[in-house]
Protein backbone atom coordinates (compact mmCIF):
# COMPACT_ATOMS: atom_id res chain seq x y z
CA UNK A 1 0.00 0.00 0.00
CA UNK A 2 1.29 3.48 -0.96
CA UNK A 3 0.94 6.17 1.56
CA UNK A 4 -0.53 9.65 0.08
CA UNK A 5 0.96 12.19 0.82
CA UNK A 6 -1.19 15.17 1.53
CA UNK A 7 -0.74 19.20 2.35
CA UNK A 8 -1.62 20.65 5.48
CA UNK A 9 -3.69 23.37 3.72
CA UNK A 10 -5.40 21.19 1.41
CA UNK A 11 -6.57 19.30 4.55
CA UNK A 12 -7.61 22.42 6.55
CA UNK A 13 -9.66 23.61 3.33
CA UNK A 14 -11.34 19.87 2.88
CA UNK A 15 -11.95 20.07 6.66
CA UNK A 16 -13.81 23.27 6.55
CA UNK A 17 -15.49 22.80 3.11
CA UNK A 18 -17.29 19.29 4.94
CA UNK A 19 -18.15 21.53 8.06
CA UNK A 20 -19.98 24.15 6.36
CA UNK A 21 -21.86 21.36 4.94
CA UNK A 22 -22.73 19.82 7.69
CA UNK A 23 -23.26 16.08 6.82
CA UNK A 24 -22.11 14.20 9.65
CA UNK A 25 -21.54 15.79 13.36
CA UNK A 26 -18.75 18.01 13.62
CA UNK A 27 -17.37 15.20 16.53
CA UNK A 28 -17.46 12.78 14.03
CA UNK A 29 -15.67 15.42 11.39
CA UNK A 30 -13.00 15.95 13.76
CA UNK A 31 -12.42 12.51 14.57
CA UNK A 32 -12.10 11.63 11.09
CA UNK A 33 -9.67 14.33 10.74
CA UNK A 34 -7.36 13.24 13.44
CA UNK A 35 -8.27 17.14 15.03
CA UNK A 36 -9.29 18.46 18.67
CA UNK A 37 -12.77 19.97 18.46
CA UNK A 38 -11.26 22.94 20.03
CA UNK A 39 -8.99 22.74 16.65
CA UNK A 40 -11.86 22.13 14.28
CA UNK A 41 -13.86 25.49 15.67
CA UNK A 42 -10.92 27.49 15.11
CA UNK A 43 -10.32 26.63 11.58
CA UNK A 44 -13.90 26.92 11.10
CA UNK A 45 -14.71 30.37 13.21
CA UNK A 46 -11.20 31.63 11.15
CA UNK A 47 -12.75 30.51 7.52
CA UNK A 48 -16.09 31.95 8.18
CA UNK A 49 -14.59 35.56 8.97
CA UNK A 50 -11.43 35.46 7.10
CA UNK A 51 -12.48 33.22 4.04
CA UNK A 52 -9.55 30.81 2.57
CA UNK A 53 -6.37 33.29 3.77
CA UNK A 54 -7.68 32.68 7.42
CA UNK A 55 -6.36 29.04 6.94
CA UNK A 56 -2.92 30.11 6.65
CA UNK A 57 -0.71 29.42 9.96
CA UNK A 58 -0.65 32.55 12.27
CA UNK A 59 2.57 33.84 13.72
CA UNK A 60 3.09 33.45 17.19
CA UNK A 61 5.98 36.00 17.71
CA UNK A 62 5.03 38.46 20.07
CA UNK A 63 4.75 42.39 18.34
CA UNK A 64 6.20 44.13 20.89
CA UNK A 65 9.43 42.64 23.04
CA UNK A 66 9.55 44.81 26.20
CA UNK A 67 12.68 42.69 27.41
CA UNK A 68 14.58 43.98 24.32
CA UNK A 69 18.10 45.54 24.66
CA UNK A 70 18.11 48.95 22.94
CA UNK A 71 19.59 49.67 19.85
CA UNK A 72 22.02 52.29 22.31
CA UNK A 73 23.38 49.68 24.50
CA UNK A 74 24.03 47.15 22.00
CA UNK A 75 26.11 49.72 19.83
CA UNK A 76 28.31 49.87 22.92
CA UNK A 77 29.15 46.53 23.10
CA UNK A 78 29.59 46.26 19.15
CA UNK A 79 32.40 49.10 19.92
CA UNK A 80 33.62 47.61 23.07
CA UNK A 81 34.05 44.61 20.74
CA UNK A 82 35.83 46.32 18.17
CA UNK A 83 38.35 47.75 20.66
CA UNK A 84 39.01 44.38 21.98
CA UNK A 85 38.49 42.13 18.77
CA UNK A 86 39.58 38.62 21.32
CA UNK A 87 37.32 39.04 24.19
CA UNK A 88 34.44 37.16 24.66
CA UNK A 89 31.10 37.71 26.54
CA UNK A 90 32.26 37.53 30.01
CA UNK A 91 35.16 40.16 29.67
CA UNK A 92 32.99 42.54 28.24
CA UNK A 93 30.32 42.61 31.02
CA UNK A 94 32.77 43.10 33.27
CA UNK A 95 33.90 45.93 31.20
CA UNK A 96 30.60 47.12 30.93
CA UNK A 97 30.14 47.37 34.53
CA UNK A 98 33.20 48.04 35.10
CA UNK A 99 32.54 51.49 32.81
CA UNK A 100 29.57 52.12 35.09
CA UNK A 101 26.81 51.45 32.41
CA UNK A 102 23.23 51.70 33.82
CA UNK A 103 22.03 48.48 32.40
CA UNK A 104 24.11 45.63 31.15
CA UNK A 105 22.52 42.74 29.42
CA UNK A 106 23.60 39.56 31.03
CA UNK A 107 26.56 37.52 29.48
CA UNK A 108 24.39 35.23 27.37
CA UNK A 109 22.97 37.93 25.76
CA UNK A 110 25.87 39.95 25.16
CA UNK A 111 27.14 36.48 23.68
CA UNK A 112 24.07 36.83 21.39
CA UNK A 113 24.76 40.50 20.56
CA UNK A 114 28.35 39.54 18.90
CA UNK A 115 26.51 36.44 17.15
CA UNK A 116 23.89 38.96 15.29
CA UNK A 117 26.86 41.40 14.39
Amino acid sequence: MVWKEVEPMEEKIRFVLKATREEVSFFDLCWEFGISRKTGYKWLNRYLKYGLQGLHDVSRRPLISPRRISSEIEERVIRERCRHNRWGPKKLYQRLVDKGLKLVPSESTIGNILKRN
